[in-house]
């Protein structure tokens, strides 16, 4: 008795190409399409912050923060009245620094 199997039952051991080909160009088109979409909200998020430091007015609290800053950095006040502590304008304080370095290092050369 010849037992040879029938055609239906029958393994293929080459897998078939066509749904590989499938697979494999639909993965293709999926990661181009992950990858478009990717720059598309990188570049528009990039747009936006662009905007937002280069054109966009500064908030306000900010704007008045700077504007107390440089009032403090250019002006004459008591920092403790009671001490005799005087903040003086910073142009002003590096004048004076400048002098005193410069009267030191002179002392020394001498």
């Amino acid at each position: 008795m010849d037992r040879e199997p029938k055609a239906s039952s029958v393994q293929q051991d080459d897998p078939s190409t066509i749904p590989i080909v499938v697979i494999g160009l639909v993965g293709a088109l999926l990661v181009l399409l992950m990858v478009i979409v990717l720059e598309t909200l990188y570049y528009a998020a990039q747009r936006q912050e662009e905007y937002r430091k280069m054109v966009a007015p500064p908030a306000e609290e900010l704007s008045h923060l700077r504007a107390d800053q440089q009032e403090r950095l250019n002006s004459y006040r008591w920092v403790d009245q009671a001490k005799g502590v005087v903040a003086i304008p910073i142009e002003r304080a590096m004048e004076l620094e400048t002098r005193s370095l410069n009267a030191a290092a002179g002392g020394r050369e001498r």
